[in-house]
């Protein structure tokens, strides 16, 4: 989980919320990539997996001339220059927000750039090269498992559970976290210190139980089934407010000219998709009832669902019922939890939708 927020959230304890709510919530126990960590390690009981990506640039040639810039590889020419030079570098800026197609013409007036932009955001190039530093983490990982994996199989056949099962590393770490900040240390986290003082008083608790939602923003993960408009209930009279999206054309977007890899130049995405193995004879379907692997991928669904609404019972140790008004519909005395029931919430029928005076689909991509 990767914090990229700091333009707008800068304050350290809006990080330890981020951070909590990641850790205390979902399936699997997150990696963190950056961000500030203050004391979640102490808090896991040293279970924290924590890492940050420098912006270091030492294996980028600096660019000193045009005439320098053109002996080197495509992918690093105008990409960091001497500040003598600085306006050779402004290729990694581009940003067109559309590109000409011949099977659509916009009936609306298209923007030279997107909108927003300042002098000091990156550009693209930037963003790619970081994404590569993302991706090199993820295949070191992924040598490192095969390794282990290997190893372990040299040990004894078949592979034990312990290389390759994390659950329980997941729930001790959870756990451990879980305990501290509902115990011993309730009340001392960067997290509670801004949210349960003045103007927010008693929103501490955000900070010590997971809590789930639904939003409108994109991107969202599994797109429009994370949207609101998702779970909203038709109202008494069987209206439910349609928000149904149409692409005007179909199709990939067309690559900015400017962005192609010259011809001859090394083209990490050709190298990728290029294969010369045959389509794999996989039978992809996962509801043949006679089927023994259909069988146990149900029951492997059926334990990440359970794994995924496990609730993980720490104890409220001030004894008291810490909401105003008494207890919640559904609520246990004297815990973090409040679940309201199925009917609790009646839907009246003036759901609109209101981003910018338009709606869009559950992805950033449109599609």
């Amino acid at each position: 989980m990767m914090w990229d927020s700091e333009m707008t959230e800068k304050a350290y304890q809006d990080q330890d919320l981020f951070h909590k709510q990641v850790m205390l919530g979902g399936e699997r126990f997150p990696v963190l990539i950056g961000g500030q960590p203050n004391n979640l390690n102490n808090e896991t009981g040293g279970n924290l997996w924590y890492g940050i990506i420098t912006e270091n640039f030492s294996g980028v040639p600096v660019i000193t001339s045009m005439e320098q810039a053109e002996t080197l590889p495509w992918a690093a020419q105008e990409f960091v220059c001497d500040k003598e030079v600085k306006d050779l570098c402004g290729r990694g800026l581009l940003d067109e927000c559309w590109v000409p197609r011949s099977d659509y013409t916009p009936t609306t007036q298209q923007q030279p750039h997107v909108g927003g932009k300042a002098s000091w955001h990156p550009g693209y190039r930037y963003h790619k090269y970081v994404a590569r530093k993302q991706i090199m983490i993820m295949l070191r990982a992924l040598d490192r498992a095969f390794e282990m994996w290997e190893e372990g199989i040299g040990k004894e056949f078949p592979l034990k559970e312990e290389y390759w099962h994390v659950g329980e590393t997941y729930h001790t770490a959870r756990s451990n976290l879980s305990n501290y900040i509902n115990g011993e240390g309730r009340g001392k986290t960067p997290c509670e210190q801004r949210f349960g003082q003045a103007p927010m008083p008693n929103l501490d608790k955000v900070c010590r139980m997971s809590i789930k939602g639904m939003t409108e923003f994109t991107p969202r993960a599994r797109g429009d089934h994370n949207s609101i408009r998702a779970h909203l209930k038709p109202a008494p009279n069987g209206y439910k407010p349609d928000f149904t999206f149409k692409a005007l054309y179909e199709g990939v977007d067309v690559l900015p000219p400017e962005w192609k890899v010259p011809e001859g130049e090394v083209d990490v995405h050709a190298i990728a998709i290029a294969s010369t193995y045959d389509a794999p004879e996989l039978d992809q379907t996962w509801v043949d009832k006679n089927n023994e692997d259909a069988e146990e991928a149900q029951n492997s669904r059926r334990m990440l669902r359970k794994a995924a609404t496990e609730h993980i019972e720490v104890s409220d140790l001030s004894g008291e019922d810490s909401r105003q008004g008494g207890i919640a519909e559904g609520s246990v005395a004297g815990s973090e939890v409040r679940e309201l029931t199925d009917d609790a919430v009646v839907p009246g029928i003036g759901w609109f939708l209101n981003i910018a005076g338009q709606t869009g689909p559950g992805y950033c991509d449109v599609s």
